[in-house]
């Protein structure tokens, strides 16, 4: 995607102020996109002039950032979805295997077939949103959406096999994974980039 907003995220010469006003655009965008496709029921109002059925979503949506770098996109989420609860999950890759690890979680109690949408800018190999699933599904959550800035197809694959029904919205699909596990052509380390770090 030759997105102007994304080639700001992308350029390794964005400072941190553009990256971060970038990083919320987008964020804003996903969030939109998203809540297009979150179960609703009908409601009855009263426009100025008749009644009308109108939409309300079914139930508030479960905010999953995965930590550190989903917290980047929380603020976004929050504002389009005000009676969202959140959960946090926290999962930091292991220096010699590279394998995901749990290192904290706080998650409120999880309704019946609520939304539950995990946050996170990058999706490489999705083995930390697989992690953070397996912890949800322990939970009582059965309805999972992934909204992230940029994945590579390995990703979305595992994603797609691992929960058949997610549905997964990103700004961009790049071309796949490097030896490192790194998104090419990608924009480096979101968390590092966004948090100054």
């Amino acid at each position: 995607m030759n997105d102007p907003i994304l080639t700001i995220l992308r350029d390794q010469e964005t400072g941190t102020a553009d990256f971060r006003r970038a990083a919320d655009l987008v964020a804003h965008r996903l969030a939109t996109t998203l809540a297009m496709k979150l179960p609703t029921d009908p409601l009855l109002i009263h426009t100025p002039l008749q009644a009308m059925e109108g939409k309300q979503y079914a139930l508030p949506p479960l905010l999953v950032p995965i930590l550190r770098a989903g917290i980047a996109l929380l603020a976004p989420f929050m504002t389009h979805f005000p009676n969202a609860s959140v959960a946090f999950v926290g999962i930091r890759h292991s220096e010699e295997t590279a394998e995901p690890i749990l290192y904290y979680h706080n998650i409120p109690p999880i309704l019946p077939h609520q939304p539950c949408i995990l946050l996170d800018p990058m999706l490489a190999t999705a083995g930390s949103t697989s992690v953070a699933i397996d912890l949800l599904k322990e939970k009582g959550a059965t309805r999972f959406y992934f909204a992230g800035v940029v994945g590579a197809p390995q990703g979305i694959r595992r994603l797609q096999e691992k929960v058949p029904s997610i549905d997964i919205t990103l700004a961009a699909i790049d071309e796949g994974l490097n030896d490192k596990k790194f998104i090419v052509p990608g924009l480096g380390d979101f968390g590092d980039r966004y948090f100054h770090t």
